[in-house]
């Protein structure tokens, strides 16, 4: 066999061998598409507290939600609530309408520029010097960047409180709403817990 065919042969061949390895890659990356590698992987728990209140037949329900972000991607929470049902239906909300609760602490703060003075020591001589600093508004929401982010391995903690009857059992039904950074998809995560009337008080 002469040296040229030998040499066409094996460019043939490192050409099959090219388009087989992009073959298998590109397989690869549709196996790890539809089996969801790339969904947003978010862990969701709920930790429910109840005592009694002051007010006869009336508990105070305490809600922990804990979120911990998985390591794909970083996600951003639109919506993060809380749905109280009694056993007999009654649907438990902090307005008249009986809208689900917003977990505190869900959406991002804006803030406001201060201004303080400290002295500083300047070639022998002491001076004021201006320092400016943000701070928190709690109370209102930031106008540019109204979402919390969780980057991944981020692990956080939201709450709300409501007043039940003593004696019911309540449903409780945690929902969060996000989007994966570069995303159009929102995706939800759900979950829910029982809690019991307090017995032997």
């Amino acid at each position: 066999m002469e040296p040229k065919t030998i040499k066409t042969m094996v460019e043939a061949i490192k050409g099959c061998a090219e388009i087989l390895a992009l073959l298998a890659a590109a397989l690869y990356f549709f196996y790890r598409l539809i089996s969801g590698y790339f969904k947003i992987n978010l862990s969701l728990s709920v930790i429910p507290s109840r005592q009694r209140s002051p007010e006869n037949g009336k508990d105070y329900l305490v809600v922990l939600v804990k979120l911990k972000k998985g390591d794909r991607g970083s996600l951003t929470i639109h919506d993060a609530r809380v749905n109280i049902t009694c056993e007999d239906g009654e649907q438990i909300g902090e307005k008249k309408e009986k809208e689900p609760i917003e977990l505190i602490g869900a959406v991002r703060s804006s803030y406001n520029e201060t201004t303080f003075i400290v002295r500083k020591k300047e070639e022998g001589k002491w001076v004021d010097k201006a320092v400016k600093r943000k701070v928190i508004t709690f109370e209102r929401r930031s106008a540019d960047a109204p979402f919390i982010n969780l980057t991944p391995g981020e692990r956080t903690i939201f709450s709300c409180t409501s007043k039940v009857l003593s004696d019911k059992v309540c449903q409780i039904e945690v929902a969060v709403l996000g989007y994966k950074r570069l995303s159009w998809v929102m995706g939800q995560w759900k979950a829910s817990v029982v809690s019991l009337p307090l017995l032997g008080e």
